[in-house]
């Protein structure tokens, strides 16, 4: 029981969510939010290379625009 606890404390969850909004055929806006829960000793972060202290959740956002040509 004690091994499955401590593994347990080590889970982490990703949350995404992500949207288009196209305000011509050729030009569109998008966005990104992730949000990573993580157990009381993981340290996952949201993005590669990102960093985050042991037991903490940490939010990531990403806005864009694209042209197409």
């Amino acid at each position: 029981m004690a091994h499955y606890e401590l593994r347990n404390q080590y889970n982490s969850n990703l949350l995404v969510a992500r949207a288009n909004y196209f305000l011509s055929r050729r030009t569109t806006l998008y966005t990104s939010v992730g949000y990573m829960l993580n157990g009381r000793l993981a340290a996952e972060p949201v993005a590669v290379g990102g960093s985050v202290e042991t037991g903490m959740n940490q939010v990531g956002v990403m806005l864009g625009i694209q042209q197409r040509f």
